[in-house]
């Protein structure tokens, strides 16, 4: 069974090397991948639970198999009754031999943590097909 959960700080390595392997899908390093490791862990650390990134871990029996990162963007005012953030998904990866399985509330765990944070739009860039797919939002 695949659950979904809230990541914290205590995350960071995992995601960190989740982070690198979906990067790395895309194009040959030019880092060094355990100065990355160590570089994108402390980075992750020191803005999860902060209040604008956010992330998610997908977990297989307790192995962690797939992450969305989001981050809090804050809109200029307005005068309407909308609310003045937007969450843009970072990352959405998902281990290769996981891909195509149902992983629960994924994108739903996103967009239901943005409603309830009075976000008003959760956007999403696919880099691997070079596709900009929005999920369904008013911005």
């Amino acid at each position: 069974m695949i659950a979904v959960r809230l990541a914290g700080p205590g995350d960071a390595p995992v995601l960190a090397e989740m982070r690198y392997a979906f990067r790395s899908e895309m194009a040959v390093p030019t880092e060094p991948e355990t100065r990355f490791l160590e570089r994108v862990a402390r980075w992750l650390a020191n803005r999860l639970g902060g209040g604008v990134w956010t992330g998610w871990i997908a977990c297989a029996s307790g192995d962690p198999v797939g992450l969305v990162l989001v981050q809090l963007v804050e809109k200029v005012p307005n005068p309407v009754p909308e609310a003045e953030y937007i969450g843009y998904v970072s990352s959405l990866y998902v281990r290769p031999r996981w891909r195509g399985r149902a992983i629960p509330r994924g994108p739903a765990a996103v967009i239901g943590a943005s409603r309830a944070a009075t976000i008003g739009c959760v956007d999403k860039y696919v880099l691997p097909r070079r596709e900009v797919r929005p999920w369904p939002c008013t911005c």
